[in-house]
């Protein structure tokens, strides 16, 4: 890839991290709906035993 990009002049390519929320404006939209599913979860299971 380092190759063919040095061949091109006019082509210029970035390195980007793996992963970033900053650079992404949808994770801005989608922390607003998991924050409040995840504040609605009700953290203590009440299961009944099986007979």
């Amino acid at each position: 890839m380092h190759r063919l990009i040095s061949a091109r002049l006019w082509l210029t390519a970035y390195q980007l991290p793996p992963y970033a929320s900053e650079l992404n404006p949808v994770e801005g939209v989608w922390s607003h709906p998991k924050r409040s599913l995840a504040n609605s979860s009700n953290t203590t299971s009440t299961s009944s035993p099986r007979k």
